[in-house]
């Protein structure tokens, strides 16, 4: 596989926060508001780890399902971490 055919298969693995909520959000994000309250509060995090692509306007955001869904994850294990050292 050249250079061009995996910069074409890892764009083809990206898929849209609406798509990704109908078909894989399971019990994690119930509603679409909840999985954008999600994306708000963890953006950066998302962003650095390849799980999200912020797009403006109205092509909107875009998602890796298996980085996301490690993601979503690792920051909910971290934050009940949190939780009972506190």
């Amino acid at each position: 596989m050249d250079n061009t055919e995996q910069r074409a298969s890892e764009l083809a693995g990206y898929t849209s926060l609406g798509e990704y909520h109908g078909g894989h959000a399971g019990a994690f994000f119930p509603t679409r508001s909840s999985l954008d309250w999600f994306i708000k509060c963890n953006r950066r995090e998302l962003v650095e780890v390849g799980a999200l692509i912020p797009r403006e306007g109205r092509a909107g955001s875009l998602i890796e399902p298996h980085k996301f869904g490690h993601a979503v994850i690792n920051i909910l294990r971290r934050r009940a971490l949190e939780k009972t050292s506190a």
